[in-house]
């Protein structure tokens, strides 16, 4: 893909990013009014016994038809962009200007039973011999998402999942048993501002896990939190405010509580000092293998060991390695574009299994998620049911004493936690 095709491709979906966040504000006021008109009658002028009311809307279909707007997959080149649109009553619609052959897919589709839903109005699934289960639903109260984008899963002093709420522009905490909403990240009550602007990458040290580092895309900060004994976040402090552009992935490392972010916007991994300290940065735009076009998220290759870091290329449809103890030398990459399995539609969310060796790639594109071993040789595709499919999956977080990988399942407002085998 050339630079500028690479250019032209990123400004696209900055648009349709901000067009989604628009529409679904004007959605929220349209139901509003709606609501307040609904038992009101208007009559004409000209003919006073006529009259209409305002009948209830599909509200679900409709939500579902904006939440879907303007997706895209990204193929080669400008030539085979194609905009989709789902939902349960329309038709999956492609309009392209060549027609992107699929090629058929083996792939390991985890199923599951029945699910209930409890007081906090999330989807539990309740048999703990199934394979998954489903945590919150579309909505803009506590226990329920808008575009969720990053996990991060927490076991001291208490099994804690978090979520970045990227459009209700919070993090929310829940219980990693029970799947109820425990507490949220506050703002200071003497701030004038939002504290969190848009959300998006978590991470934490090892050292201490009630400490939680998150990423702002808008706000171009890393702001770091303290979790109390209420589950709720207290924020601490900001940096990188003259360093980034728009950061989404984040990691630190356990050997040296040095900072790795991805710097989406800037297209280059910025790194800082335990205390926030900017120390440099490497990578720039474009589609060699040195270069960066949309880093999304990243991780250190080895727990114990913050030399390796394996980052999502975006837009260059694959998966990179570099060494940051030589300055972001290229150490390898796997992946290019396309959809067979080992194949990628824009990488975005990766968590390792460090003990087996696992790594796991969010196939955003592709809506699912794949397995490959140390080596970058494909393992396995995981999916769910034809009813809790994935759709944009987004940051990945694995916990290993119960082989927990955590899914940001963007695109359907809610986390799926999958245990695996």
């Amino acid at each position: 893909m050339t630079l500028k095709n690479t250019n032209i491709i990123y400004e696209m979906e900055e648009i349709f990013e901000q067009m989604h966040a628009r529409l679904d504000q004007r959605f929220q006021q349209l139901i509003r009014q709606v609501n307040i008109h609904s038992n009101s009658m208007i009559r004409t002028p000209k003919n006073r016994d006529f009259a209409l009311m305002f009948c209830p809307i599909k509200q679900k279909q409709l939500e579902e038809n904006i939440n879907h707007f303007g997706r895209l997959t990204i193929s080669k080149s400008l030539d085979d962009v194609r905009c989709l649109t789902k939902s349960t009553s329309i038709p999956y619609v492609t309009r392209s200007i060549s027609t992107l052959h699929q090629q058929p897919m083996k792939k390991t589709t985890i199923q599951t039973t029945s699910k209930i839903e409890n007081n906090n109005n999330n989807n539990i699934n309740n048999n703990n011999n199934d394979h998954y289960r489903i945590i919150g639903k579309h909505g803009r109260q506590k226990g329920q998402f808008n575009n969720p984008q990053d996990v991060l899963i927490i076991t001291n002093p208490t099994r804690t999942l978090l979520v970045s709420d990227t459009i209700n522009q919070n993090v929310q905490l829940f219980s990693l048993d029970t799947g109820v909403c425990t507490g949220r990240f506050l703002s200071p009550t003497n701030s004038k501002t939002v504290t969190l602007r848009r959300p998006i990458g978590l991470s934490n040290t090892s050292n201490n896990s009630s400490i939680c580092f998150v990423a702002d895309y808008d706000q171009h900060w890393i702001s770091t939190w303290n979790i109390d004994e209420n589950e709720n976040g207290k924020l601490l402090k900001k940096f990188g405010q003259h360093s980034l552009l728009g950061p989404k992935g984040l990691c630190i490392s356990n050997q040296s509580q040095r900072i790795v972010v991805a710097d989406n916007k800037a297209n280059c991994i910025c790194l800082f000092d335990s205390s926030g300290l900017f120390l440099h940065r490497f990578g720039t735009r474009g589609s060699e293998l040195h270069e960066l076009a949309g880093p999304h998220y990243v991780k250190f290759t080895e727990p114990d060991n913050d030399r390796n870091i394996i980052v999502t290329d975006f837009y260059n449809n694959c998966v990179k390695i570099f060494d940051i103890e030589r300055h972001g030398q290229f150490v390898t990459s796997f992946g290019s574009a396309g959809t067979k399995n080992g194949l990628f539609q824009a990488p975005t969310g990766l968590a390792i299994d460090y003990e087996r060796g696992y790594i796991f790639i969010s196939d955003w594109g592709n809506n699912r998620i794949q397995v490959f071993d140390r080596q970058g040789s494909f393992i396995r595709i995981i999916e769910l049911s034809t009813s809790d499919m994935l759709y944009g999956p987004q940051g990945l977080d694995y916990e290993p004493t119960t082989h927990t990988l955590a899914i940001a399942n963007s695109g359907k407002h809610c986390v799926d936690l999958i245990h695996i085998v």
